[in-house]
């Protein structure tokens, strides 16, 4: 924190003694950068959360790869309608 409190001193005691302090681009890079010290020097302490719980997989991460590719295959062929299908297919062929 001293090096901080260091370079703001010294950026100050530069600006005040300069030709050129009444400057709008150097009086808006002051300004942008005003009460960043004030904000690390009043900082609260982080906060502490609670320990993460293992909770157990879910019944869709239990089942094996395979296993969850033969399921959605199967949904799939139960919601296969071929007349569907086949309307489909006539009105993009016509």
């Amino acid at each position: 924190m001293t090096k901080a409190q260091f370079f703001q001193q010294y950026v100050a005691d530069k600006l005040n003694l300069a030709d050129t302090k009444t400057y709008t681009r150097i009086l808006v890079l002051v300004m942008q950068n005003q009460g960043a010290l004030k904000l690390f020097q009043t900082k609260k302490p982080s906060i502490a959360f609670a320990a993460t719980r293992n909770w157990p997989p879910a019944t869709y991460q239990q089942a094996s790869l395979y296993a969850g590719l033969l399921k959605v295959m199967a949904k799939r062929l139960i919601k296969l309608s071929p007349r569907a299908e086949t309307d489909w297919l006539k009105k993009r062929l016509a």
